[in-house]
């Protein structure tokens, strides 16, 4: 699928733009999550019992740039209990005042306490940017088996 957005875009792309994505697929029969980026953060694996961690490995490269790239995924097992949350890049670029990033260490941070995931890492990103405006997108998806 990114292979297919990534030439659709580079076909109608003279001015060389670029943009981020990421594709999840579950089966549903063998309980694996399948993810594959192109230019995307790796979701935060919450896991009863362990820390917070990016699973996933490279990013891969940015979609829209370079025609006929193969892009590669990454299977895991999606375990009972097991919650997914997926972020663009806009979480952990946030700038403070001073312009220090929000980050990665903030961000597997921010899931600690009994807090529902969504609203804690948007809490933190919110302290951390501090009234500094935005300047990217920042979208949050979470999933979890129950």
């Amino acid at each position: 699928m990114l292979t297919l957005v990534n030439n659709a875009l580079v076909e109608q792309n003279p001015q060389t733009m670029f943009v981020t994505m990421a594709c999840a697929v579950i089966d549903l029969a063998r309980w694996t999550i399948r993810y594959a980026s192109g230019g995307h953060p790796s979701p935060v694996l919450l896991r009863p019992g362990e820390a917070p961690s990016l699973p996933f490995g490279s990013s891969g490269p940015m979609v829209g740039v370079f025609p006929e790239i193969d892009f590669t995924s990454e299977e895991h097992p999606f375990m009972p209990g097991d919650g997914y949350v997926f972020y663009t890049d806009g979480v952990t670029e946030a700038m403070d005042h001073s312009g220090e990033l929000f980050g990665n260490g903030r961000l597997l941070a921010s899931f600690g306490g009994n807090k529902p995931p969504l609203g804690s890492l948007l809490e933190a990103v919110r302290a951390h940017a501090a009234g500094h405006p935005q300047s990217d997108d920042i979208t949050i998806v979470a999933i979890s088996r129950s």
